[in-house]
């Protein structure tokens, strides 16, 4: 009788294993603290990213015994709870089962936000099923419009690239060509459909600065937090710092007033203060230094005037009824024409990005390329041409 018993014991207990084995059940995932890698002292590597989430029939199929959508939410999942807490906009752009039928009218799953970790995955969670093809072709060919012309951008492929054919690796070049090295490229491989290893490492490569990736190698803390900190973070940089000047003698916004007395500091120069340091009424239209320069053939916001606009941004919400015309500006390399249309890309560049990262009203910006006609300074030299490359800003009027 006994041996009945314990013969019956065991059959069940493989049973419980087999099932368990079945669902493929995983351990709660607990992310790495990289903040203490970086011993707090990490950065943004890049200003914004995309998700590119891939919600088609084909992930309704099983990849080791687990459906390949629970895959690649999971995936996303751990990457929203590794990221640490950094200044980024992010987006999700999925395509699957309506309501996320692709198209450039659709709206965003999330974003572009400024990134916020409980956000990303109350978005997530809203997709719940799968259904449709495939058509990652489209979802990377209307990411311009989704990640916009400024800031150095990260995007990331999920998908299975099952029956996608080459159009994604086609897409993947002409973003590299409108973004040049503003932006990387990396794929996250979801099952082993024939050909989509390639496929996906294709799609990377295009970019020159990204890579591939699957969910075996991100499937652990150490993985992803490996992948996060290559995508997202960079060591920060050690800042060098002048010895203050004597409190009695700063005049941080050189406005003629100094700090100590300044009751309005942040004003923008060009204008005219009180004794106070606040602006006087403005009846005219008025020129104010909004200095932002340009690489060659460029119209790319470049780092180091983040600040700078972040002070403007600060000067325009502390006067709400003020109007802004942001004017953009060329050297005379290169034909007239061109010049022009990129004298207005850096303008619609500078006024884009107050509106996105600052929440500036967009009626309250307008913008205006002059081309090659308005140089600051002489052409004939590589810092005067430099100087040209530049946009402005003039008060018009306040509404």
């Amino acid at each position: 009788m006994s041996k009945i018993v314990r013969t019956i014991g065991i059959l069940f207990l493989c049973l419980f294993l087999a099932s368990c084995v079945q669902k493929n059940i995983q351990p709660p995932f607990e992310p790495v603290d990289l903040s203490q890698k970086f011993g707090g002292k990490y950065q943004a590597k890049v200003d914004k990213f995309l998700v590119i989430f891939d919600a088609s029939s084909s992930m309704f199929m099983d990849f080791n015994k687990e459906m390949k959508f629970k895959q690649s939410k999971r995936t996303l999942n751990n990457m929203n709870q590794t990221i640490p807490p950094i200044d980024i906009v992010g987006g999700i752009r999925a395509f699957g089962p309506n309501p996320y039928a692709l198209n450039e009218k659709n709206p965003l799953l999330y974003g572009m936000n400024k990134y916020a970790r409980a956000d990303f995955a109350s978005a997530l969670n809203t997709v719940a099923t799968t259904g449709g093809g495939t058509p990652l072709t489209t979802a990377m060919s209307i990411a311009p419009g989704d990640l916009g012309d400024t800031g150095k951008a990260a995007l990331i492929v999920i998908s299975d690239a099952e029956d996608v054919g080459q159009g994604p690796v086609e897409a993947a070049k002409a973003l590299k060509a409108s973004y040049k090295d503003q932006l990387c490229i990396y794929t996250i491989l979801i099952g082993d459909a024939p050909g989509s290893k390639e496929i996906m490492a294709d799609i990377a490569n295009a970019s020159g600065c990204g890579f591939a990736t699957d969910y075996t190698a991100l499937n652990s803390p150490a993985g992803m937090a490996d992948f996060v900190e290559k995508v997202f973070l960079e060591k920060a940089a050690r800042k060098i710092v002048p010895p203050p000047a004597p409190a009695t003698q700063i005049d941080s916004d050189k406005d003629g007033v100094f700090d100590r007395f300044d009751k309005c500091p942040g004003t923008p120069v060009g204008l005219k203060v009180d004794k106070h340091g606040c602006p006087l009424p403005i009846t005219q239209k008025t020129s104010i230094e909004l200095r932002v320069e340009f690489d060659v053939d460029k119209y790319f916001i470049r780092p180091e005037y983040k600040n700078t606009l972040k002070e403007f941004a600060d000067f325009m919400n502390n006067n709400p009824d003020l109007v802004i015309t942001i004017e953009g500006h060329t050297d005379n390399a290169g034909a007239e024409q061109y010049n022009q249309k990129l004298s207005d890309k850096r303008a619609q560049s500078v006024a884009r990005y107050l509106t996105s990262y600052f929440k500036i009203e967009a009626n309250r910006l307008k913008s205006v390329g002059y081309g090659e006609s308005k140089p600051e300074t002489t052409n004939n030299t590589k810092s005067g041409r430099q100087k040209n490359r530049r946009v402005m800003a003039v008060i018009d009027t306040a509404r």
